[in-house]
């Protein structure tokens, strides 16, 4: 090819046939001296798992893929939902109608009106009482003056909103000092884990003018487990009739607006009834 090239050679017929047969030779030489693989019928079916499982591989890989996106993306969605509310609502808007509130839920939810206990009391509660056994936490001298005690509670002191109705019947006849009574709630409250506890007392009339004792003020709540701590706010009302008790106690996050409105909403509704032999 050189000469030809650069010294203008001008072969003859003859020796180009030469030539290409000499170069055919050499192909079919070197083809001949490289090794052929024959593959067995495992290889063949260990090469084709190997491509169902690369096809598979690469599916799974995109499968994922699509699913971070779709993930990504909703988040994207959340987040820029919740920003627009936040900027033009405010923060407690997005709290409470997209993060959820407890405390709104028992207000908005479906209430019910209901008696408890004997003497009757009669009272609207966002969810039906059940009845709690309060026997076991009542000293021996207690519990000997008591003939009957029932007690309906949603919740427990532990909780962020507790509700609590309960109906004591005396073995001795006689009037009830309310005082008392409520002294005996704050010292079980505090036996339970209330500090710093902030009381104050005003007399107290249902609508249909049943004269009571209100107590009502703050307490810090302790959390010996995650070692923190609330302030509560609580509401006591005690009503003394014809040798019973009628007690009424609801606890609650301080500054917590909806259990506020829960709370007003639950002592304005109270009715008390005689009590029956």
């Amino acid at each position: 090819a050189d000469l030809v090239k650069f010294a203008k050679s001008k072969p003859q017929d003859f020796e180009i046939a030469e030539d290409r047969s000499k170069i055919e030779k050499a192909i079919f030489i070197l083809d001949r001296s490289i090794p052929v693989v024959i593959e067995t019928e495992d290889d063949m079916l260990l090469n084709e798992m190997q491509r169902q499982e690369q096809i598979k591989n690469q599916l799974r890989k995109q499968r994922n893929k699509r699913i971070l996106i779709t993930v990504v993306s909703i988040f994207l969605l959340l987040f820029a939902t919740a920003t627009f509310f936040v900027v033009t609502k405010g923060f407690d808007y997005v709290k409470d109608n997209v993060l959820g509130n407890p405390s709104k839920d028992l207000l908005e939810g479906e209430w019910v009106f209901s008696e408890y206990g004997n003497p009757p009391v009669a009272v609207e509660t966002p969810k039906v009482l059940k009845r709690v056994d309060l026997t076991k936490s009542l000293s021996k001298n207690g519990m000997a003056l008591i003939k009957e005690m029932q007690s309906f509670a949603e919740g427990n002191f532990s909780d962020r909103f507790y509700i609590m109705v309960s109906t004591l019947k005396y073995k001795q006849e006689g009037d009830v000092d309310l005082t008392k009574s409520i002294d005996g709630t704050l010292n079980a409250l505090e036996s339970q884990g209330a500090q710093n506890m902030i009381v104050k007392k005003e007399d107290f009339g249902t609508k249909e003018g049943i004269k009571g004792l209100k107590a009502y003020g703050t307490f810090s709540k302790i959390d010996a487990v995650h070692q923190s701590s609330a302030k509560m706010y609580y509401e006591i009302l005690v009503f003394g009739q014809e040798g019973g008790l009628q007690q009424i106690i609801i606890i609650h996050e301080e500054g917590d607006k909806y259990a506020e409105q829960v709370s007003e909403r639950v002592l304005n509704s109270v009715e008390l009834k005689k009590a029956t032999e």
